[in-house]
């Protein structure tokens, strides 16, 4: 491993985050203790930018367009990269690399030398390995988003309420202030005489007609 790199514990195994390769933590009676692997191209760059977001958790977006470096994908590449890389990393509880549903990954891991290695919120993996966009905490802040949307959408329910109240309270004065048509003149029980631009018409209630000479 390089000096002054950091070597983190990913379950059965320490990684150098700058490294391909891993090797498997000394236990007692495993078959496999000591034996290195190496990690894909692919996998290297996933676990990269989730530690490099540690503690937040990256949107799926973000980590495709940082391993696959904004290159079409299908939808479904993502999450074959997430189970070929559980399946070297031996994480069959999926606490390795956790999944929020609905936003992304997170990377649980732990330092292999915590008297030694300066804090995680300290020391990163150089720059040049990641874009501005996945600079360390991103800050996903959904609640703050949701409740900014849920805020405006009250204000704007608000807003249309007051103006269709507004609407009918005018409609309603104008009904309760008009004046009867000043020349009706009942004639029987059935005939009404209305005189119209000083014609007369006739309006019969019986067939809703109304008549002018």
């Amino acid at each position: 491993m390089k000096n002054n790199s950091i070597t983190l514990i990913l379950g059965n195994f320490t990684w150098d985050a700058e490294s391909k390769k891993m090797e498997r933590v000394q236990k007692e009676n495993h078959p496999k203790v000591g034996e290195d692997i190496t990690i894909t191209p692919k996998q290297f760059r996933l676990l990269q930018c989730l530690y490099q977001a540690h503690p937040e958790v990256l949107q799926r977006k973000d980590i495709v367009d940082f391993v696959w470096e904004s290159k079409p994908t299908s939808p479904e590449s993502l999450p074959q990269l997430i189970n070929r890389t559980r399946i070297v990393l031996e994480d069959t509880e999926k606490d390795i690399l956790v999944n929020v549903p609905g936003v992304g990954y997170s990377l649980n891991f732990e330092l292999s030398d915590k008297e030694n290695q300066t804090s995680i919120n300290e020391q990163t993996i150089p720059n040049e390995l990641f874009p501005p966009s996945l600079g360390k905490k991103p800050g996903y802040k959904l609640l703050p988003k949701l409740a900014l949307a849920l805020f405006l959408g009250v204000t704007i329910l608000n807003l249309w309420s007051t103006a269709k109240a507004y609407y009918y309270a005018n409609q309603f004065k104008k009904v309760f202030q008009a004046v009867p048509y000043p020349h009706m003149n009942p004639l029987d029980d059935n005939r009404i005489s209305i005189v119209i631009d000083d014609n007369e018409c006739i309006y019969r209630k019986s067939t809703q007609i109304l008549t002018c000479a």
